[in-house]
């Protein structure tokens, strides 16, 4: 089962803080488990995540997650300068198609 680092920035690290998990918060997850499948996972609405990055990379829904795989979840309303650091050109939903 693949291991992984999951973080969560701005209102995503309260959901963190109110569920006391470690930061980064650290779990296994099935084989063949999509970053979709991992929202579900962890009861975290889509409509609450604008982008994903894997090894600091956006990655889309159906990216299959790897063991040692560092996630991060990004908010929507992310200021634009950032957006451009994180690599956030395409929004969730435009990488969803």
């Amino acid at each position: 089962m693949p291991k992984i680092e999951l973080r969560g920035f701005a209102d995503l690290y309260k959901i963190f803080r109110e569920r006391n998990w470690s930061y980064p918060h650290r779990m296994e997850v099935n084989e063949g488990c999509t970053l979709r499948e991992l929202l579900d996972l962890i009861q975290l609405d889509i409509n609450e995540v604008e982008a994903i990055l894997v090894n600091g990379k956006a990655q889309a829904l159906d990216y299959k997650i790897r063991d040692c795989d560092r996630i991060a979840l990004i908010p929507p309303g992310t200021p634009g300068p950032y957006r451009v650091l994180l690599g956030l050109l395409k929004t969730r939903s435009s990488q969803d198609n």
